[in-house]
């Protein structure tokens, strides 16, 4: 096991610095240094820093992991019977998370809490059976014809629907006396207030997918429907928070039936004050993260990781794309912090979708 980990970190290298394992070089550059901090995790979705200290959410296992700089790690707080989604922390050094419980798979329950306390708790699921902040969305098929509603039917894909009750939160970022949250299944973005308060900052635009002929093949969808417009919902995966207080969002709409999703990912920038929300990337394949540079000549440089594509992709200031930054399978988180960037990779799984039996996840830290 310890042969395959090195070789596989050491084919990684080459590919973050640009250079296929096997190809031959008269100078070769030296990689950077890619190194596993922590394998005591499932399905490290979320990260999270404060100095040198790295915060984990494990979504299987229910815990909040803290990572200290020498490598020791500790649980901050287990949650049985839950899924711990998220994981963010304050400038005051506080610890926050968002959890789900599934019952049969349908969350019964969801909420944001912070680590060693009770106070400023919020129910996010009783939060969105009052607001549902989508509820005035129509998704499908907008003015379906006879032909086109009869084919989706058939094919057991809803013709139209209205942003129903549902919640399960994903992400939590500081957001000054306030915590950010995203709720994958809300397709909306959260305020959390000290007292538990929750509003809605921005229920996300719906996503639009022209069907093409050869969706229509794999879906056996009569050709009525080449070329019309399905909207489907935006599910935000992860939030970070701007300096100037704007909020960076990562999105990955689900796919026509069951086909891959493709490249149908973006990132939305959000003004709080002003409700604005604005594209500005595009073509991501399964977009899980992101992460951003807030200081240094590189202030506003992205890292997306992309799960469709095992990879995170680097974006200038300006959101454009730079390059392939590394490609690593199972990729789920990234972060930076202390000068470092983090990312996290899934526990291998069978094509059931379970975890392989004694493989775990694992974090890294690059640079």
């Amino acid at each position: 096991m310890q042969v395959k980990l090195l070789t596989t970190l050491a084919a990684t290298a080459l590919t973050v610095a640009g250079i296929t394992p096997g190809m031959a070089s008269a100078n070769p550059s030296p990689a950077p240094r890619l190194t596993v901090i922590n394998d005591d995790v499932m399905t490290p979705l979320q990260l999270a820093t404060s100095g040198t200290d790295v915060f984990v959410s494990d979504r299987i296992a229910g815990q909040v992991r803290k990572i200290a700089a020498d490598g020791s790690s500790a649980v901050l707080t287990t949650q049985p019977g839950r899924e711990v989604n998220g994981v963010g922390v304050d400038g005051a050094g506080r610890v926050a998370y968002v959890w789900a419980q599934l019952t049969r798979g349908t969350v019964t329950a969801s909420g944001l809490a912070v680590v060693g306390t009770t106070a400023g708790a919020a129910d996010l699921l009783a939060f969105e059976r009052s607001a549902n902040p989508d509820k005035n969305r129509t998704y499908g098929l907008v003015n379906a014809t006879t032909c086109q509603s009869n084919g989706l039917k058939a094919a057991g894909i809803p013709v139209t629907y209205r942003g129903g009750v549902a919640s399960r939160p994903v992400a939590v970022a500081d957001l000054g006396t306030d915590w950010a949250v995203a709720d994958a299944r809300a397709n909306a973005i959260l305020r959390v207030r000290p007292d538990g308060r929750v509003a809605t900052i921005s229920a996300l635009p719906r996503q639009p997918l022209v069907i093409t002929s050869a969706m229509a093949s794999a879906l056996k969808l009569p050709t009525c429907l080449v070329g019309a417009t399905y909207f489907t919902e935006a599910r935000p995966t992860d939030l970070a928070v701007m300096r100037e207080g704007l909020i960076l969002v990562t999105v990955a709409p689900p796919a026509l039936g069951k086909l891959d999703p493709g490249r149908r990912g973006s990132v939305y920038r959000i003004d709080p004050a002003t409700r604005s929300v604005t594209k500005i990337v595009a073509d991501l394949a399964a977009p899980t993260n992101l992460a951003v540079k807030t200081g240094g000549d590189e202030r506003g440089t992205m890292y997306i990781a992309e799960s469709g594509s095992d990879t995170i992709t680097k974006h200038g200031p300006d959101a454009a794309y730079m390059h392939d930054a590394l490609t690593l399978p199972g990729i789920l988180a990234v972060e930076i912090g202390a000068g470092h960037l983090y990312l996290t990779t899934d526990v291998p799984r069978r094509a059931n979708g379970t975890p392989e039996p004694g493989q775990t996840g694992r974090v890294y830290r690059l640079f």
